[in-house]
């Protein structure tokens, strides 16, 4: 009987056959990236919920989890692409010109910090302990990297929506960062890092094979 092998465990030819010539896994990775942003788009579409209540403008959505998935079982590259796919596909049905694109290139922001960090620290050494620690250090990079970013966009948006500006005092935006945002990307880092890390060991040898 063989032993069984964590799905984290990798080594240089663990991600597809090395029998693959290098034109077919450009093409297995291309196909990998297309379908993973097609689902990415799908949950962010069909699946949405605030998780402040206190800020019901924040909302989830499991999006990023594809992204997180392909990162970890090809490379951080895949994980980026995937979320710059979704994110064009979003923008090209038309939702996301409804905030000025706002929210699109946010979420990619947000998202590909994730993706960078906690792949990146995977990377180093390829195995279940360094998933985790590459997912709470992805996680809380995208929670620090987001206050300013949202800092500069609500300091930002007065000028481009004047009546924005009559309702939204620096005194209020404070607030919404620290007791809004801050909490809403931990909260949202923590929910994606644990369905990856569970849904990864379930289809990352389909993703291999």
């Amino acid at each position: 009987m063989e032993p069984k092998i964590d799905a984290f465990e990798r080594n240089e030819t663990s991600i597809v056959s090395p029998s693959l010539s290098g034109g077919i896994l450009k093409l297995r990775t291309l196909i990998i990236v297309s379908l993973f942003s097609s689902l990415s788009l799908l949950l962010m579409y069909t699946i949405e919920f605030p998780l402040i209540p206190a800020f019901p403008v924040l909302k989830y959505d499991p999006g990023d989890i594809p992204a997180l998935i392909a990162g970890f079982s090809i490379n951080t590259s895949a994980g980026i692409y995937v979320l710059l796919l979704k994110n064009f596909l979003y923008l090209l049905s038309g939702k996301g010109l409804t905030t000025l694109a706002i929210g699109p290139l946010m979420n990619l922001a947000a998202g590909s910090i994730m993706v960078f960090v906690s792949t990146k620290i995977y990377f180093l050494k390829p195995c279940k302990k360094y998933a985790i620690a590459g997912l709470v250090a992805g996680t809380i990079s995208m929670a620090l990297f987001m206050l300013p970013a949202n800092y500069l966009l609500l300091r930002v948006l007065p000028f481009i929506l004047p009546q924005l500006g009559k309702v939204l005092s620096m005194d209020r935006a404070l607030i919404f960062l620290f007791t809004g945002t801050l909490p809403f990307n931990i909260l949202k880092g923590a929910i994606t890092s644990v369905f990856t890390f569970f849904l990864y060991k379930k289809i990352s040898n389909f993703i291999k094979k």
